[in-house]
């Protein structure tokens, strides 16, 4: 064996134990009642394993009225990621569904392996172990990669990562000769692109990524000229022998427009504006930053701080951001690796920045899962750079056990619901999540008038959030509460008007004859809403449907 052969082993060996030490621990955990249910223990096709019914519903999300009655939670089919559902299908064969700790012993070697093929990527591309190591080893324990390793959920950006990463590691193999022709490595890079596509359509951005890899390979060439031939020569150029990676990104981009388009959050992205999102791109961006480099208060879920919708506060972060890009890019030459990861880090935040509509969070740890690796290449340049070799690594292992350290604190408040909700409200007292999941986990123990005082304090917070309502009249059904129930889910359809699950639950109580305020109308025009959507428990639908049919008759 080679002594380069020797060395790789051995910073296999270290990156091996290092992620092991941190995230080992997580395969005593088991599911957290936050998207679990959903995704995985109360998924239906999940439970089957790998089956040809539940992998053709991976595929196409095509579930019959039967199926859905089964427990399809509303929302699981608002992203197209058919290798992430095969995947925990996987490991329900494997493991089973009362054995979490398998699930989680996934997750953490699925890490593992996007730590080395990091490791492989930037090593290679920079010519430098130190630099593939450090990057690797940061990328290993940051504290704001414990959520998409501990939430078993967030299975898709971890597989995306993975797939990404040994795709880019296929592109750097591909020969020099091979020109514009097929070589094993390019159908291998190729391939690994769309299974990453296929894991979560986020990573669509990486062609670009392969141009700032020939970029700094010195390989992108332009046609010389400031004409507008020239910039369509290369555009042609780029086309021609990027072709192979474009056309997977851009199918996934359009299916995952149609299918978030037609999914819940539908009514969501109809409410708000590109140019509203747009207005908080950077200051979401410093966000990111602040809790990259001071990772302290991290949560599942992060609200909208008011401030940040201030004109003065849009405008000044816009221009630093702008300013802060500038900089780098004039420092190119003096320091490239700046430039690359800067340009790195924007490439990949870009799908995940909320300029499309993403979900409620403000921002999400799990969203620079891969976009930090660009920042942490340039860092460890850096140090290469600027320090001596024992000074660069006392630092770096001392960097290295503090983010460590935190991200096994961190780890910790994933260890079951009630941890993970108590910690959120304790990070971020002012975002209702913590309180309504909380509510929801003392809900489905029992205790309804606890629940009911989570969900006061989430209205409190906001009194729009449909969810909490909902919720909240839920509790007052159970404490016999009749007339709060049917004013809390008036209150919710308020808000979200095509929420099914209020219709359903407010058409229940308005059919019932023995109640004083059954309204026989108001309960038909309900359930001829949730016919008409055909998506939410179809068959009891038609139940209560055919019962208003009835009742109707019998009033004439």
């Amino acid at each position: 064996m080679e002594k380069g052969a020797k060395k790789t082993w051995w910073i296999f060996l270290l990156l091996a134990l290092v992620t092991l030490g941190v995230y080992l621990p997580s395969v005593q955990f088991g599911y957290v009642d936050y998207d679990d249910p959903a995704y995985i223990s109360g998924n239906p096709y999940v439970k089957q394993g790998l089956s040809a019914d539940s992998v053709r519903w991976a595929w196409t999300y095509a579930a019959s009225a039967a199926q859905m009655e089964q427990g399809l939670y509303e929302g699981v089919t608002n992203l197209w990621h058919p290798l992430s559902w095969m995947s925990h299908m996987l490991d329900a064969g494997i493991w089973g569904m009362d054995s979490p700790g398998g699930h989680h012993l996934t997750n953490v070697l699925l890490h593992l392996a996007s730590v080395l093929v990091i490791y492989l990527v930037f090593a290679r591309l920079f010519g430098s172990q130190w630099v593939g190591l450090f990057t690797a080893l940061l990328f290993a324990v940051h504290p704001l990669h414990v959520e998409p390793v501990a939430w078993l959920s967030a299975r898709k950006d971890q597989l995306s990562c993975l797939f990404m990463f040994s795709s880019l590691y296929a592109y750097l193999r591909i020969p020099v000769k091979a020109g514009r022709g097929i070589s094993w490595w390019k159908a291998g890079s190729v391939l690994l692109y769309a299974a990453a596509l296929c894991s979560k359509p986020s990573v669509v951005v990486m062609p670009a990524l392969l141009l700032l890899i020939d970029y700094k390979r010195d390989d992108l060439k332009f046609a010389k000229g400031g004409s507008v031939i020239s910039l369509w020569k290369t555009v042609v150029e780029i086309i021609q022998t990027k072709w192979l990676w474009i056309i997977p990104a851009v199918l996934a981009a359009m299916l995952t427009f149609a299918t978030q388009s037609s999914g819940s959050h539908a009514f969501w992205i109809e409410q708000s504006s590109i140019s509203g999102r747009l207005q908080l791109f950077a200051p979401a961006t410093w966000y990111y930053l602040l809790r990259s480099f001071i990772p302290m208060d991290l949560s599942f879920h992060y609200p909208r701080p008011a401030w940040v919708l201030q004109p003065w506060l849009i405008v000044t972060s816009a221009a630093l951001l702008v300013a802060a890009v500038a900089a780098s890019y004039r420092a190119r030459k003096k320091f490239p690796a700046l430039w690359f990861g800067v340009v790195w880090f924007l490439v990949l935040l870009l799908p995940v920045s909320g300029l499309a509509y993403v979900g409620s969070s403000f921002t999400a740890d799990r969203y620079m899962y891969t976009a930090l690796t660009g920042l942490f290449a340039a860092l460890a340049c850096g140090m290469e750079r600027w320090l001596p070799a024992m000074p660069r690594r006392v630092i770096g292992a001392i960097i290295i056990t503090a983010l460590a350290l935190m991200s096994s604190v961190q780890l910790g408040h994933w260890k079951d619901s009630a941890s993970l909700f108590t910690h959120a409200i304790k990070a971020q007292p002012h975002d209702i999540t913590g309180y309504v999941n909380m509510g929801s986990l003392r809900q489905r123990q029992g205790d309804y008038q606890l629940a009911a005082q989570y969900y006061l304090q989430a209205l409190e917070l906001n009194k729009n959030d449909y969810v909490s309502w909902f919720n909240l009249g839920n509790c007052r059904r159970h404490q016999s509460d009749e007339q709060g129930a049917i004013e809390a889910y008036r209150k919710s359809l308020e808000i979200y008007p095509h929420y099914s699950p209020s219709r359903f639950n407010l058409a229940h109580l308005l059919l019932n004859p023995g109640s004083r305020y059954h309204d026989l109308n108001a309960a038909a025009q309900l359930l001829e809403a949730l016919k008409a959507s055909g998506n939410y428990r179809p068959d009891k639908v038609k139940i209560l449907w055919d019962t208003a049919q009835e009742l109707k008759r019998l009033h004439r």
